[in-house]
């Protein structure tokens, strides 16, 4: 007996579509977002100089954490084993931007700093920034070769392999529902941050909270590019709280530089107190200006609720 199953009736057919056009845009998105972090992560290492650009090593460290946050948020369509494979590889990456980064910090801030100091105190300020740039030269020698034992062309196209999707069935639900999950994750810990620096008010409840910040911040910017969510003034908060906490971390950051030096250089040791006094100065300076921000209704830790595009 041969049984006859009715035809799709026109408006069936046009929701089948449309489901399917919805799911390549959102895939389309997907991949737009990831591939632009992977392009102004590695395009720049192909042409960067052997001084290393300052500015270009910041921006291809602050796409290196996107990146990854990014692949975090929506590891629900990558293989396990290869994202944790591909990440821990970017994290490598990450880190050794981090270390030029903070050498790159600490020569600007401890230039705008010599301008402040008497004569005899600028030339030990001369001679750190010196050895900063010589250790700096190191670090960077140490990115290049960890870029050629990664065997960067090879490793990008495996970025890029991990990310196209095109090959793999896009569950949007399941898409939608872990990406929400993450999203709430994070937000609660950074309301949670929020909430014990304003208890507390101590240096690790500080730096909990700056981590936090931008975890969430990259992880909004993601759902806006590709959830296409209406979270612009959230994301512009985070991004005044992260410069702010960047601020004070930056002048902290020099402090140490200058005070463990300090403790095996006898030249550096007589202008050390005074550079001291004036970035503890600084430093309360910008940490009064986080605290009156922070205390502020925080804009950043209401609830989303991510949707599908036209939903």
């Amino acid at each position: 007996m041969t049984v006859h199953l009715p035809e799709a009736t026109p408006s069936i057919r046009l929701s089948v579509a449309r489901l399917g056009r919805d799911r390549l845009e959102l895939r389309r998105r997907i991949e737009e977002y990831l591939l632009d972090k992977t392009h102004r992560l590695f395009e720049p290492l192909r042409t960067l100089g052997s001084d290393g650009n300052a500015e270009s090593l910041h921006k291809m460290r602050v796409s290196s954490r996107r990146l990854r946050v990014g692949l975090r948020f929506f590891s629900s369509l990558f293989p396990a084993g290869e994202l944790k494979q591909v990440q821990r590889q970017l994290r490598r990456i990450t880190r050794r931007l981090g270390e030029l980064r903070e050498f790159d910090v600490d020569v600007q801030l401890l230039r705008k700093l010599r301008r402040r100091l008497p004569p005899v105190a600028r030339f030990a300020g001369v001679a750190l920034e010196h050895s900063l740039l010589v250790e700096r030269a190191r670090c960077l020698s140490e990115l290049d070769q960890l870029m050629k034992a990664l065997d960067i062309s090879k490793f990008d196209l495996r970025v890029h392999a991990l990310i196209e999707t095109h090959r793999r069935v896009l569950d949007a639900k399941r898409l939608l529902k872990e990406s929400s999950r993450q999203l709430d994750d994070l937000r609660r810990a950074v309301r949670k941050r929020h909430r014990q620096f304003l208890k507390r008010r101590t240096n690790a409840a500080f730096h909990k909270l700056r981590i936090a910040t931008k975890q969430y911040r990259y992880a909004l910017e993601a759902s806006q590019a590709v959830f296409q969510m209406k979270v612009r003034s959230r994301v512009r908060a985070l991004e005044t709280l992260q410069d702010l906490t960047g601020g004070v971390h930056d002048v902290e950051v020099l402090l140490d530089t200058i005070q463990r030096r300090a403790r095996d250089n006898k030249t550096l040791a007589k202008s050390a107190r005074l550079m001291v006094e004036i970035l503890q100065d600084d430093r309360s300076e910008r940490f009064a200006a986080f605290e009156r921000f922070v205390s502020t209704k925080p804009v950043w830790t209401k609830k989303i609720k991510l949707t599908l595009p036209d939903e």
